[in-house]
């Protein structure tokens, strides 16, 4: 098992049979072979399931040392199974806007790749439509991020964006309101929210380019029930936000 200083390097493997799954049912990268340990157990459904779509695939299948297997893994919840992969596949900025009622998300600034999973996973869970990120991400992380956000990074949409102004204009034609998660703005409780909107997450450290914030046609904040001068984790702040503005577009 790699050291924890080891596992936000970049990593060509799914871990996992539910990963590995996500990434097989959703051709969102390439898989070059899949490896099992031999005391992995086969006749777990997860496992099964990776094996009968190995070969509905024809994804090349090795049997593997158990201390091989390991080596490769970030983690230690992998059961035996891996999976060799590319890199993740994007659409275009502007696929993510065609859902005229959607629920686009851009994740800037998150520092590390298990909070930036279970923020995907949490917005994804919540009725994230499509994902944009810039070009400095964890998606090459591949063993953590796949495994953080329960598949959710392999099933939906992603596109890539550097430029603020090109995203926010798209934004804008297809119809969007931007809205950025910033401190000591309106609560998210008071507000309405309606779809479609581009909801913009920073990480705690780094935050929301001071540039796309003026671009934002709306700020919102998450108040706090006491006295806390501290930011929230990415992931705990997408969940909340994310089922807020779920339950506001609930149709009644």
């Amino acid at each position: 098992m790699k050291k924890e200083a080891d596992k936000q390097r970049d990593s060509v493997f799914a871990e996992g049979a539910l990963s590995v799954n996500e990434v097989l049912r959703a051709h969102s990268r390439t898989v070059k072979r899949i490896l099992i340990a031999r005391g992995a157990n086969r006749t777990n459904k997860n496992t099964a399931l990776t094996l009968r779509l190995a070969e509905r695939f024809s994804i090349p299948l090795e049997t593997c040392s158990d201390s091989f297997v390991s080596e490769c893994a970030t983690g230690t919840t992998h059961g035996g199974v891996l999976a060799e992969v590319g890199e993740r596949s994007y659409c275009e900025l502007e696929d993510i806007f065609a859902d005229r009622e959607g629920f686009a998300v851009m994740l800037s600034g998150i520092e590390d790749p298990y909070n930036f999973g279970y923020a995907m996973r949490s917005l994804y869970a919540a009725g994230a439509t499509g994902f944009i990120l810039n070009g400095r991400n964890w998606m090459s992380a591949a063993g953590v991020v796949i495994r953080a956000s329960a598949g959710a990074s392999e099933r939906c949409r992603i596109a890539l964006c550097d430029d603020n102004e090109k995203l926010v204009n798209t934004a804008h034609e297809y119809g969007y309101s931007v809205v950025c998660a910033k401190e000591n703005s309106a609560s998210l409780y008071s507000e309405d929210i309606p779809l479609p909107i581009l909801l913009v997450i920073g990480g705690e450290k780094r935050g929301i380019d001071k540039n796309l914030l003026r671009l934002a046609d709306k700020h919102i904040t998450i108040p706090y029930a006491g006295d806390f001068d501290k930011s929230l984790t990415a992931a705990a702040a997408s969940a909340v936000i994310g089922f807020e503005i779920m339950r506001k577009n609930i149709k009644k």
